[in-house]
């Protein structure tokens, strides 16, 4: 099972930001908070609440590059509360981060994406 989610992650990462539709979306993983549109800055350390309805092996967070995939903040059990390193070379703009939980099966869960407004 860890191996699994070893893959999982690596999978992720090596893609990059991966950026996810409404419909591949699921209704059992939300992200709380922040709200959308929160302002934050670079080098800002975003804290990120999950409410999950399932059990997860893992719940962590992806962003939009250059945010990338926050695996040092892994949770394996509620509460999800997560953070998410906002790099300190990055431009002005919208970037989304999503939620994604691992399931024992394997199959991956996703959130609806989270639009954050970077500015200097």
């Amino acid at each position: 099972m860890v191996s699994r989610l070893i893959r999982l992650l690596a999978v992720t990462a090596m893609f990059g930001a991966l950026t996810f539709s409404q419909n591949s979306a699921s209704p059992n993983l939300i992200i709380t908070s922040p709200a959308a549109n929160t302002l934050v800055h670079p080098g800002d350390t975003v804290r990120v609440k999950v409410d999950a309805s399932r059990n997860y092996v893992a719940v962590y967070l992806v962003g939009d590059n250059p945010i990338g995939v926050s695996t040092q903040a892994l949770r394996t059990a509620p509460s999800y509360t997560l953070s998410i390193q906002i790099p300190g070379s990055i431009k002005p703009g919208t970037y989304k981060i999503t939620a994604m939980g691992a399931l024992a099966n394997g199959r991956p869960d996703t959130s609806v994406a989270l639009p954050l407004d970077v500015a200097n």
